[in-house]
């Protein structure tokens, strides 16, 4: 240590022990440097934010929300990304009525948010407005009980893009030869477990029978599922879990950092394969390349390539809308026809070469 003082370290280096050991020591002596956060945008003034709506208003029904029991359920990234679309909800249309909007109204007002936000921002508070919908109809106050919601016609303004980019098999046999065991293990569950990082963070052992995981997937388009869905590990996880459990000295969480500590969230997770990425070499500070939710859609593709469709796609990643899966299912369905096509297309190649050829030689006369 600094100062030339001694600390007693376990003779085995190869054991867990010894590294929590030596990961407290070199925390002790060096500072990680802090990541910078941004600052949250603050869209209200502080007074405004405490202003009381009533009746049928929109700030009531925001206040309402936020208090209702679909609100509390969401998960804690979820519920901060809405509370500042609320809030800018409720600093432009608090003092509408609710029962005002038809599908007009709600695109004149999406139009409004795309020109001075973006679309993201603008699918966003459609959404949260169907939300609003959803709770307040059975408050006769708001005067909408049995009015579909006008958000179901309302125009999109914002269409998925293109996926964060799968892993190559290069890239992904350098970062196994590379990386350290925690970033092994954490590799393979987000690849073959096909979940995102939040859900694969919050994984533990006691969700583990010896086949397969019981995943609670943290997003969720209805809000209404309790039951874990059930993932059969496919080989290389089966056999990184089960080696792994043979190792003993397992904890709660499967995934852990190298200082034998769960993951704080999918974050720190994302940070630290982000930061191998560049190690070696695979990525770049300030250029957008390969990422940790890539490894998601490597099963998502993987598994699209087998035609199985957007259920079968479904049933892997969990994905609860339709709109990401059909993405890969159309994607494989295309390369399938296009790649049958072709073979079709050089058969048809061949037999016409064939053809020429047989028709030139018909066409020659012997010399003699």
């Amino acid at each position: 240590m600094p100062g030339g003082a001694l600390v007693p370290l376990p003779a085995d280096q190869t054991s867990a022990e010894f590294k929590r050991s030596y990961a407290a020591c070199l925390k002790s002596i060096t500072k990680t440097p802090e990541r910078p956060v941004l600052p949250v945008q603050q869209l209200l003034p502080a007074d405004t934010k405490r202003i009381t709506y009533i009746g049928g208003t929109v700030g009531n029904a925001i206040m309402k929300y936020l208090a209702s029991p679909e609100f509390g359920e969401l998960a804690e990234g979820s519920q901060n990304l809405y509370r500042p679309a609320l809030d800018l909800m409720r600093s432009l249309i608090g003092e509408a009525k609710l029962s005002d909007f038809d599908v007009d109204a709600v695109d004149i007002y999406s139009e409004q948010i795309v020109t001075k936000h973006s679309p993201s921002a603008a699918h966003l508070q459609v959404n949260l407005i169907a939300n609003l919908w959803k709770i307040c109809r059975k408050y006769p106050e708001f005067r909408i009980k049995g009015r579909p919601s006008p958000t179901i016609d309302a125009i999109k303004r914002y269409k998925v893009k293109a996926p964060a980019k799968p892993w190559t098999d290069e890239q992904q046999d350098l970062f196994m030869e590379t990386a350290p065991e925690t970033l092994k293990l954490a590799a393979l569950l987000l690849h073959f477990g096909a979940q995102r990082g939040g859900d694969c963070v919050k994984m533990r052992w006691t969700d583990f029978d010896g086949e397969g995981l019981f995943v609670f997937p943290e997003k969720s388009t209805d809000g209404e599922d309790h039951e874990a869905n059930y993932h059969l590990c496919p080989k290389p996880l089966l056999d990184a879990l089960l080696a792994r459990q043979a190792q003993g000295d397992l904890g709660e969480f499967i995934l852990i950092n190298s200082r034998g500590r769960p993951w704080a969230n999918s974050r720190s997770l994302s940070w630290s394969i982000r930061d191998h990425l560049v190690k070696i070499g695979l990525a770049a500070v300030g250029t957008k390349t390969i990422s940790m939710h890539g490894l998601r859609k490597n099963a998502a593709s993987e598994v699209g390539a087998l035609l199985v469709g957007s259920a079968g796609i479904k049933s892997v990643t969990g994905h609860k809308s339709n709109e990401m899966a059909e993405y890969y299912a159309k994607h494989a369905d295309q390369i399938a026809l296009n790649r049958k096509v072709v073979e079709l297309w050089n058969e048809a190649l061949a037999e016409k070469g064939e053809r020429r050829v047989a028709k030139r030689r018909a066409s020659l006369r012997r010399v003699k």
